[in-house]
């Protein structure tokens, strides 16, 4: 009995792979078998983030990313990419915390400014920003996880787009939008290469004030470079491999 529902599973997982390429593309999906591990890999991520009932509630979110203390992107105008925060409200950081900036705007409500001090070029100064709402864009990032946990991948991407107009997506949410562009959508390989460039350039950014980090993904960076070099994309594979040496060179000199 088992192995009969072992192999009714795969046969049902096998048909929702065929259906849904023979209704989005008029020729054959050549990612088309990447669906069930995507449609897996989604449904245990959409289990993990209901559990969290952290996530689903309203706080402070802005239109930044932080690695520790340090801004690594930003589309606040008054915050740059390498500022250093020094207090949230006032308040100073918790030096011993991995995420000590989101920590403190996760107890701020939404909708309300919140100041930082920051330096920036051994200058501090304060900035006042407008807090918005977390959980709009938590919603469709679950919303996001569940269409493909169920096999709807041109919903999967719509949502991860409607989740990026709160703030911008991070590499996990990205990853799992460029495998639903690919099984929802015709792209071409020079679109792939270049969303795959983007996550991958995310990913060192995210790191790029640790030595200590980029080190833990250097590997995973020179296979990320021999893929893109694979796939017939050098300059990208080489840009790549520049980016991640100099991101190093300035984490070990303290930048």
């Amino acid at each position: 009995m088992k192995n009969l529902t072992k192999a009714l599973v795969k046969g049902a997982l096998l048909f929702a792979t065929a259906l849904f390429s023979l209704i989005a593309f008029s020729e054959p999906n050549p990612y088309a078998g990447m669906a069930p591990s995507v449609q897996k890999a989604a449904k245990m991520r959409l289990d993990k983030l209901i559990e969290d009932p952290a996530y689903s509630q309203s706080r402070c979110i802005l239109k930044v990313s932080f690695a520790g203390d340090r801004v690594t992107t930003s589309d606040e105008r008054l915050v740059l990419p390498g500022d250093t925060v020094q207090k949230v409200n006032g308040r100073n950081l918790d030096s011993s915390a991995q995420a000590p900036v989101v920590d403190q705007l996760e107890q701020i409500a939404p909708n309300t400014t919140v100041s930082l001090q920051i330096i920036r070029h051994g200058a501090t100064q304060e900035v006042t920003l407008r807090c918005g709402d977390s959980k709009p864009r938590f919603d469709r990032v679950i919303e996001a996880y569940f269409a493909a946990a169920h096999f709807d991948f041109k919903g999967c991407v719509k949502k991860f787009n409607e989740a990026a107009q709160y703030t911008a997506l991070n590499a996990d949410y990205l990853w799992t939008q460029l495998d639903c562009r690919k099984l929802s959508e015709p792209i071409t390989q020079y679109a792939a290469n270049t969303q795959f460039y983007n996550i991958q350039l995310m990913r060192i950014r995210a790191r790029q004030f640790s030595a200590q980090q980029l080190a833990s993904i250097r590997g995973q960076m020179l296979s990320a470079v021999e893929s893109l070099r694979n796939s017939g994309a050098g300059s990208l594979a080489d840009d790549l491999k520049k980016q991640l040496d100099e991101a190093v060179l300035a984490a070990n000199r303290g930048d």
